[in-house]
C-alpha cells in the first residue's frame, strides 16, 4: 500500500471517528484530557472490545461532562 493513499477502510475509520465526535462531543484528540484518554478512538476501544458494550455511557459522560463546564 503507498503511504498516505486513502481507502475504503480509511473511509470507514474516519467516518466511525466522526460519528464518536458527534455521539460524544469530544474532539478526536484532546490534550486536556488525562494520559489515556487523549485519543477519543483510545477512550472508546477498551469498552468496544468486550461483547455487548453500551455506547450510551459515553454519552451520557459527555452531557454530564459539558454541563460542568458551563
Amino acid at each position: 500500500m503507498i503511504e498516505g493513499s486513502l481507502t475504503e477502510k480509511s473511509d470507514v475509520y474516519g467516518f466511525g471517528v466522526v460519528l464518536l465526535e458527534l455521539l460524544t462531543g469530544r474532539l478526536p484528540v484532546d490534550s486536556a484530557m488525562t494520559l489515556g484518554s487523549q485519543s477519543l478512538v483510545t477512550w472508546v476501544s477498551p469498552e468496544s472490545d468486550q461483547q455487548g458494550y453500551d455506547l450510551s455511557k459515553f454519552i451520557v459522560f459527555s452531557i454530564v461532562w459539558a454541563r460542568q463546564a458551563l
